[in-house]
């Protein structure tokens, strides 16, 4: 999928999201802080864009859990700019563990004894701008949560997978 944008409207949008979200991969090298957020993302699949399962689940963004707490994701959603949102159904994240959710179909499974689990948006499209992408996290039970990743060339990542993972600058 392309989603083309003139450079006034994202010149528009840099400057209102500006003050959100984690940092770009380049901005790393601080320590991380300790919350739920954005770790990598892959937001132009390998190849050609097709509507294969493969092609669409080459499209993924982590959530990471660096709390010392496992954390229930249900009701958390994940939103684009322009392409819509999934909504975590019940999903326990454990403290330290990261789930990939997929653009594509597939079956969920939990991050148990491994570092990373996996969720599907079972999206019949492409989710992401394969330029440059922007993901929101919101959480159901606080309204002023919400985590940004800005990622790709715009952003100043040189390319895709991009990484959000959250760091303070030391």
């Amino acid at each position: 999928m392309r989603i083309i944008r003139s450079t006034a409207v994202a010149a528009t949008t840099a400057a209102l999201l500006g003050g959100l979200g984690s940092a770009p991969a380049s901005a790393a090298g601080g320590r991380h802080v300790h919350s739920v957020h954005f770790g990598a993302f892959s937001f132009n699949s390998p190849g050609k864009d097709t509507r294969s399962a493969k092609s669409r689940n080459g499209e993924w963004i982590d959530v990471h859990n660096h709390t010392s707490r496992s954390v229930n994701l249900k009701g958390w959603r994940v939103a684009t700019w322009t392409q819509g949102e999934y909504v975590f159904g019940r999903y326990v994240l454990r403290p330290g563990k990261t789930v990939r959710l997929h653009t594509g179909p597939g079956r969920n499974t939990g991050s148990n004894g491994t570092k990373l689990g996996h969720v599907y948006w079972n999206s019949a499209g492409h989710r992401w701008n394969n330029t440059n992408a922007l993901a929101f996290l919101h959480r159901p039970d606080d309204a002023s949560f919400q985590k940004t990743c800005r990622t790709g060339p715009y952003w100043g990542e040189p390319k895709s997978p991009g990484n959000c993972h959250e760091t303070t600058v030391a």
